[in-house]
């Protein structure tokens, strides 16, 4: 079966940035993959996870709850969001600039699925690792392929690093 995929555009939030999802029928699952225009900050999910909400803050910073319940939030700099430099429990927290600042992309790790940022790279220049778990690895390539990252065990703060990250698990 050969893949195939559909895009949906809309307009969102006060500065009018377009968001674009992209659904993927593959041998017969689907997966749905998430891009935000703005950042290179949107993730693919595994088979049969899909958005069951997306939200925008009044400041900026959009959420996004996938049906496996990972959540998502990517701040832009300057928000309140990404100026905290805390990292949740149940969340693995990356930034753009060293030492916790700028850009802020959080996302919570259910499980072990693959999580793309399909719409660029995202250059890591610092990261906290609030989950228990860990990450595996961050990789420069979509689907987890590409060269690895290290590995980050739970509770790891790293506050200068610089990786070119497309996906992560």
């Amino acid at each position: 079966m050969a893949n195939s995929y559909v895009d949906i555009w809309f307009g969102l939030g006060r500065k009018g940035v377009f968001r674009k999802f992209r659904s993927f029928a593959i041998a017969g699952g689907t997966v749905l993959a998430l891009t935000s225009m703005a950042g290179g900050t949107a993730l693919a999910a595994s088979p049969t996870i899909h958005v069951v909400e997306k939200t925008t803050t009044d400041s900026g910073v959009t959420i996004t709850t996938l049906s496996n319940g990972a959540v998502i939030k990517d701040a832009p700099e300057g928000t309140e969001e990404a100026r905290s430099k805390k990292c949740g429990s149940e969340e693995v927290c990356f930034w753009k600039k060293k030492n916790y600042e700028g850009h802020k992309l959080s996302i919570s790790l259910p499980g072990k699925d693959c999580y793309t940022l399909v719409s660029g790279v995202f250059l890591v220049r610092s990261l906290k690792v609030g989950t228990q778990d860990g990450i595996t690895a961050m990789r420069t390539d979509e689907n987890c392929k590409g060269r690895a990252s290290l590995s980050y065990v739970g509770g790891a703060s790293v506050p200068s690093t610089e990786f070119p990250m497309e996906s992560v698990r």
